[in-house]
């Protein structure tokens, strides 16, 4: 887990991220373990109670559809002395970056 105040304001910003092993059988029964990862950026209120901005969830299986997302960095990628959040998705055969910048209660991605 990571902390970042992209705003500047001592409002926080929190990127976790995760793989989980899981266990499941396959078509012959056997005992096959496979992953699941979970992306999750949470806004922390002068409260310090957090809401959830954005959630990216995937599993081995579904790589070449959603792909994994990993976090960067906060980068200030136009200059306006505030951060936004470079992530780089992973998926099956591929991969790309993707720009993302909160606003209020909510993650969009810009590129």
């Amino acid at each position: 887990m990571k902390a970042f105040d992209p705003s500047t304001n001592n409002e926080a910003v929190l990127v976790l991220t995760a793989k989980a092993p899981s266990q499941r059988k396959d078509a012959a029964g056997h005992e096959t373990t496979f992953h699941r990862y979970v992306t999750l950026v949470a806004h922390v209120d002068l409260d310090n109670l957090p809401y959830k901005l954005f959630s990216s969830v995937t599993d081995d299986d579904h790589l070449d559809t959603v792909g994994i997302l990993q976090l960067v960095d906060a980068v200030d990628s136009d200059g306006d002395g505030r951060a936004e959040f470079l992530f780089r998705r992973i998926g099956k055969s591929s991969q790309r970056f993707e720009l993302y910048r909160s606003y209020g209660t909510q993650l969009l991605k810009l590129f």
